[in-house]
């Protein structure tokens, strides 16, 4: 396959959880063993968090997550149950594999037809750092950009301020309304993954819909 003539994109973003990784179970567990201390230590009304409200909030920045699971909780109790939460999902990385089934077999194509691969992520440093150096992932990466670095600023504003140093045309690939957003507010095609933790009307206006992320592929040929 000739790169240039054959590929869609010079340059793909991905998000990372519920496009490329899946720590849904692990992120509830996680979530709720930590709110039981917070409730024990503090004595603060916390209330356990269901698969079905996690998954509507999983992917948004870590201000809006906290402000909506727990209100009228002390700054400095969200801050502590924040890295507490932070450290665990870290170590049960470690420990395991979360990527998607053919997440590392895409990405390792892409990167061999010449596609440049950029993660962009609403995460910290500190996790960005864990799981590129779990997966290994500067084999196929250009950049991870994580809104920790950006302020906390939305992805369309990254998205925004990163173009002018890559190569185009683009695609945004991501499962929530903020990576559509982001691709739709700065002319980029987008990739909506059915999969993912994102309710299929966050996907409206997606030029691909991807049931699996084995089935990106076709969509970065032509």
């Amino acid at each position: 396959m000739n790169p240039i003539q054959e590929n869609r994109y010079a340059t793909i973003y991905f998000d990372f959880d519920g496009t490329l990784q899946d720590t849904l179970a692990v992120d509830l567990m996680v979530i709720n063993a930590v709110y039981d201390e917070v409730r024990a230590r503090y004595g603060c009304p916390v209330t356990p968090v269901d698969e079905a409200t996690l998954r509507r909030w999983l992917g948004h920045r870590p201000a809006d997550f906290w402000h909506e699971f727990l209100p009228g909780v002390p700054e400095a109790v969200k801050q502590e149950a924040n890295e507490r939460i932070g450290e665990r999902m870290r170590t049960a990385i470690a420990a395991g594999n979360f990527l998607f089934p053919g997440a590392e077999t895409i990405l390792q194509t892409l990167w061999e037809r010449g596609i440049h691969i950029v993660i962009l992520s609403n995460c910290y440093r500190a996790y960005a750092d864990a799981v590129t150096a779990r997966y290994d992932l500067t084999r196929f990466i250009d950049d991870f950009l994580c809104a920790e670095d950006y302020d906390w600023m939305p992805k369309h504003r990254i998205l925004a301020a990163d173009l002018p140093r890559r190569t185009g045309p683009f695609l945004m690939v991501g499962d929530r309304f903020g990576d559509m957003e982001a691709g739709h507010k700065n002319g980029v095609d987008t990739a909506f993954c059915t999969y993912g933790t994102g309710a299929p009307s966050e996907g409206a206006g997606a030029k691909y819909l991807l049931g699996d992320i084995g089935s990106l592929l076709h969509c970065t040929v032509k």
